[in-house]
Formats: C-alpha cells, structure tokens, sequence
C-alpha cells in the first residue's frame, strides 16, 4: 500500500512538473512571436534545457520592460491611409491584433528615437527592421517570418499600394497622428532574394521645416546665400548626395522669399512639406504629369519664384534655364558631391555652357554632419597636431576639442541630431568666362579659393573648433 501511494505521488509531481512545462513552452512561444525573438531557437533550448533556459528568458523579458519604462511614452497613434482614411484591424486578440501593435510599436519607436526611415527587410525565417537616426542605421527588433509578412501588408494597406504585387517595385503613403501632430510616412517597395523589401521615410514638419539661420551656414555663407535669394532672376541650385538635406534648405529658402509679395510655386515629387501662401504642385509620372510639362504650365501662371524638386533630365533644365533667364528665380536641387562639380554635370547633361553662364547665379552644396550630444561629449587637446594642420585643421596649443562619450540622452551614440557643412559658389564674371572655355574643376576650383571661398572641409574644421563636432566625424562625412 505505500508503494502504491509513492508511485502515485511521483505520478502527480511528474504530471504538475509537465503540465508547468508544456505551460511554459506555450508561453515562450507566445512571447517570442510578440517581442519579435528567434521563436525556433528558444523553443529548441527551452526544450533541452528547460529550467536554465526559463531562468534565462524571465531575465531578458524583465529587462526588456524596464527598457520600455524608460522610453518618452506617446499617445495612442492613428493611423490613417494615403486618402485619410483610417485603419482599421480587430482590436482583439489575434493575429490581426498582434499585427496592428507591431506596426504601431515600430512607428512609435522610430518617432521617440527621431529616425528619418524605418527599413523593413526580410530574411530566411524572420523579418529585420532598423532605424536610420541621424544618418546611420541602428538594428530594430525582429519579427518571425508569419507576423512579418502581416507587418509588411499593413504598411501596404496603409500605402494603398497592390497588396499582392510583390515583384514590381511601389511607392505610396501614409498619415499618423501621434501627440496631435500630423506626420506623413512615404513608402516604397522592391522585390529582394527573400521577398519584399520595404524604406519607410518620415516626414516630420516640426523638424523638417527650419529656417535659414538655422541650417548651420557660416556668417559669410549665409550673408551671400541672403544676397542671391535677393534676385530677382536666376538660377540657384542646392547640391549633395541623396539624404542630406537638400530639400530642407529649399524649403528653407522658399520660407525666406515667400513674404506674401511674391507669387511662389513649387513642383514637388512628391509633396514633402506643405507651405503656407506656396502653391504646390505634385508630379504624377503615371499620369502624366512631369516636371517639364508642370513647369510649362506653371511659366503661364505668372510666378515670381519657382521651386523645382530636382533637375532630373535635359529636358527639365533646358525649361528651367530658360524660365530663369525671363524675370524668374528658379530654386531646385542636383546630385553633385561638391560645388564645383554641379557645371560639370549641367554640360554633361547636354546644356550648352553660355546657356549655363547666363542663367546660373549660384550653387550651394552640403552635407549633414553629426552633433555632439551636449550632455556628455568630453573635451581634450588634441596632440597630433602638424598632422591635423597637413588636413586643413589649424589648431593653437590652447585650442581643446571634445569626442563622443555617449549616454542614455545620446542613446549611448555619442552624438545627439545633424547639422550642415556648407560650400557657396557664386558665379561672377570670371567664373561665368570659364563655363563658357569648358575650363576644368580644379581650374574653377582654384579660382575660387583665391576669392575666398569657404568648403565644406573648412566648414567642418570651425564646427570642430567650436565643439559642435568631431574630427572622425568631419573626415567620415567628407571622405
């Protein structure tokens, strides 16, 4: 009889020991799908080693939720499709319920983290994210490969772009309205080798409408960027690669010039930021609408000043050339790595040089460097310095600089926003004479550093000496 009652015993004991464990393996598997885990790889240590593992796990959850307290807390956001219609999903439990946090939870992160682009990009068994802040890219969290795929439709259903092309690439947009504000969210999708890939850019007009003074141009740049802005005709065009605020100090310039006087249009692919007393204009290339025949028609609507998003082909400059030589300033942008290099590219367009001398009154090229994080950047003095002074840094015995530490205002990064290096190249007689001869870059190049002109590797080097950044982020920017 007690061996009967000592079997049983451990008959109970074995079924309480697995019933917490099936328990428990339910639960891993449930919160890995939720938190974005390897859901495959803890259910294989979990099955092993169970007891370890839990102990393991439990950790990593409690961490992960002291993190979340920690983060600046938003409203609940709304998300509203690209014609302002809002979404709606099961507010319940479910997949569908699962689905809509997830895709609130990264935007929600991407906003508290002021990222720029969220990237969405699929793999073997799970979907990566990561957030572009301040120029570089930082991991996000991962999802399995189910709940990423639902992720990724959302977004499109969000877009209303074809929920079921997965091959061709597309471009949509949508509406958040978080903390009452409104901020537009632009999509774009492409096929990869595991499926699709998807860049969300955010467009924040709190922080992407500044004004001039606040760009970070130099006093000398920023009195004869005042002075060409000032014209009455022209051409004025704002170069650097994609990504570096190019549209920005457009709109920064636009801001400037449209005091109600002025009759301002702009052509826009699309519309980043809407301006008040500004007529914008979108491109819809599947319709029809480009920028040469919007800019055609805007020639007939008697403007003062015309923004045009990029100069794109030869057929888009041949017009905005020519509108700029009829009593119009023309604002519009150009990939170019440098000042000097936007003649090069207009001629190898296929412009005709005396078209460009006579019609070009200035280029403004830049780039976004990193901001020292205010609360915990360290000063030092720097040692090396005849080989700083070899790179163009000229630096006194008393000069002291500062280098990144990093702490939980920074992210642990060091650097806390982005701010522009600029050059300004002013086309005067001289330069107008070496257009027309074909002359080379390095020709106009030493001109204009005999008249003066700032760099941005200049620029950079007095943003170092005031402390506002650093000399490896000054070198990284501007290789």
């Amino acid at each position: 009889m007690e061996s009967q009652l000592t079997v049983l015993k451990q008959l109970v004991v074995l079924f309480i020991a697995a019933f917490l464990w099936f328990f428990s393996v339910a639960w891993v598997n449930s919160d890995t799908q939720k938190t974005g885990r390897n859901t495959k790889f803890w259910n294989t240590i979990f099955f092993f080693f169970s007891p370890i593992s839990l102990i393991i796990y439990l950790s990593l959850s409690w961490k992960n939720k002291l993190k979340k307290r920690t983060v600046t807390p938003r409203a609940d956001l709304v998300l509203l499709k690209g014609n302002g219609e809002p979404l709606f999903l099961a507010q319940g439990g479910g997949q569908e319920s699962l689905t809509l946090d997830s895709v609130k939870d990264l935007i929600k992160k991407a906003l508290n983290n002021r990222s720029t682009d969220i990237h969405l990009s699929p793999k073997i068994h799970s979907l990566l994210t990561r957030f572009r802040i301040d120029g570089i890219l930082h991991d996000g969290p991962s999802f399995p490969e189910r709940l990423g795929t639902a992720i990724l439709s959302s977004f499109k259903v969000l877009a209303q772009v074809d929920i079921a092309e997965r091959r061709k690439a597309q471009d949509g947009s949508f509406i958040v309205v978080a903390d009452g504000n409104t901020i537009n969210f632009r999509v774009s999708t492409t096929s990869s080798l595991y499926g699709e890939t998807m860049v969300i850019r955010i467009l924040d007009s709190k922080r992407g409408l500044i004004n001039l003074n606040k760009l970070g141009l130099s006093p000398q740049v920023e009195e004869e960027c005042n002075s060409l802005i000032a014209s009455s005709h022209g051409m004025i065009l704002v170069a650097g690669p994609s990504g570096n605020g190019k549209t920005t100090t457009l709109y920064a310039i636009l801001n400037r010039v449209n005091t109600g006087e002025k009759n301002v249009i702009s052509i826009e692919d699309p519309i980043e930021y809407e301006l008040a007393g500004v007529t914008q204009i979108p491109i819809h290339s599947k319709t029809g609408v480009t920028f040469a025949g919007s800019l055609r028609t805007v020639l007939r609507q008697d403007p003062d000043v015309i923004m045009i998003g990029e100069i794109r082909d030869l057929e888009t400059a041949e017009i905005a050339f020519r509108a700029s030589l009829t009593g119009h300033l023309v604002l519009s942008t150009l990939h170019a790595t440098e000042a000097v290099e936007v003649v090069a590219r207009l001629l190898d367009m296929g412009l005709k040089p005396n078209f460009v001398s006579s019609s070009l009154i200035g280029v403004l090229a830049q780039r976004l460097i990193r901001i020292l994080c205010p609360k915990c950047k360290k000063s030092y003095k720097p040692q090396n310095l005849e080989e700083l002074y070899k790179n163009g840094l000229k630096l006194g015995e008393k000069d002291v600089l500062y280098k990144p530490v990093g702490c939980k205002y920074c992210r642990n990064t060091g650097y806390k926003g982005r701010i522009g290096v600029f050059e300004l190249l002013i086309i005067d007689k001289e330069i107008r004479t070496c257009i027309d001869e074909k002359a080379s870059k390095e020709d106009i190049f030493s001109i204009i550093k005999e008249k003066g002109m700032l760099t941005m590797k200049e620029d950079g080097w007095e943003k170092v000496k005031q402390g506002i950044t650093t000399i490896e982020e000054v070198e990284r920017v501007l290789k």
